[in-house]
């Protein structure tokens, strides 16, 4: 498969300049659809030849992301300072965790909350620690409540009433009632620790979990305007963890544990066929073609046409066909058939003023 233009232009090494007019007008508009410009814009940072439009257009991005990630930190700070009486771990997830690590995937990367994960115990002392500290939850209808609390692995978004930061708090990293249920012990019992003095309690998933957990995320959303996005923090990713000889093997045996092989295998399917991600031998030993399932090979063609980036003028109606069938597997894939029939009718009768789940 030839790279699209945006592609060659996230993975070749070294960055190269040498592009007509009308390409970087192509490449710009198509960074900004995708949500990857300022990612793009770090890669150029030290490139020379770059048009002067465009080196503005690049140093802007660059400087929304840079204070994205000191507000980051901040805001870590302050939620690690307001849970540190409960003496538990505060697990960041995604794209806060790639900032507090300074991991590659976090390099130009933006994102509009903060995912951490407590001890499902521990979610209510959590969740009054935060609203002391000025969070408030933004979803105030009962169904909305009951839906996140009963069923989702998160409870609620919660939003500070001064600064308007959104936290997501988890007690595990899919829904209890989905097809790939994970226990949120398994993760906590191998959490990486950020052994810094102002996150005394802070930590992330440690490396296989972090993959796992970008992987089956995007495996399940329903949602897919940050698809390209995410995939490329799983390509940053394992170029980074890949190093080790010993990860590939590794993170195979923690999938097969966590009964995540499927979401992995068909990410990383993904990664090959567009970014040509290099994988360790264990891994391409996983993703050799073999007898697959009509339903997996529907997944990957779905899968296929929805994080393809396409031009910025293209909009096939293959795709919009795609995406909305990815939603509906998305409800699919996490709650069991009762309960999902009963949640899509409450949604279609509700008032369309009210929140929504």
């Amino acid at each position: 498969m030839e790279q699209s233009l945006i592609v060659a232009a996230l993975t070749t090494q070294p960055p190269t300049a040498e592009r007509s007019p009308v390409e970087w007008t192509q490449l710009l508009r198509q960074a900004r659809i995708l949500n990857v410009l300022p990612q793009l814009a770090r890669r150029y940072e030290h490139v020379t030849g770059v048009p002067l439009e465009v080196a503005r257009h690049f140093e802007s991005a660059r400087r929304i992301a840079e204070r994205l990630a000191l507000d980051v930190h901040r805001e870590a700070r302050r939620i690690s300072t307001a849970l540190q009486p409960l003496d538990i771990p505060v697990v960041f997830l995604k794209g806060g965790a790639y900032v507090l690590r300074d991991l590659a995937a976090a390099h130009g990367r933006v994102f509009s909350d903060l995912d951490l994960m407590v001890p499902r115990d521990a979610v209510a002392a959590a969740e009054d620690r935060l609203i002391r500290a000025g969070w408030v939850s933004s979803h105030h209808d009962a169904y909305d409540q009951r839906y996140y609390r009963q069923w989702m692995h998160e409870i609620p978004p919660l939003r500070h009433l001064h600064r308007g930061t959104i936290v997501d708090l988890h007690h595990t990293i899919t829904p209890p009632t989905s097809r790939f249920p994970v226990q949120g012990e398994k993760l906590l019992a191998t959490a990486y620790s950020l052994s810094l003095a102002s996150f005394p309690n802070g930590h992330t998933l440690g490396n296989t979990d972090m993959v796992l957990h970008a992987a089956v995320h995007r495996f399940m959303e329903g949602e897919w305007a940050n698809g390209f996005r995410d995939l490329l923090d799983l390509h940053r990713l394992l170029e980074e963890f890949g190093k080790d000889a010993d990860f590939g093997t590794a993170l195979l045996a923690r999938s097969q544990e966590l009964g995540l092989e499927m979401p992995l295998r068909q990410t990383l399917h993904q990664l090959k066929r567009i970014f040509a991600t290099p994988l360790p031998p264990a891994l391409e030993i996983a993703t050799r073609p073999g007898p697959v399932r009509p339903g997996e090979r529907l997944t990957a063609m779905l899968l296929s046409e929805a994080l393809t980036p396409q031009g910025p003028d293209s909009k096939p109606p293959e795709r919009r066909r795609a995406a909305a069938l990815l939603y509906l597997r998305a409800h699919w894939l996490r709650m069991p058939p009762h309960l999902l029939a009963a949640h899509l009718l409450r949604k279609a009768l509700r008032p369309t003023h009210e929140s929504t789940a």
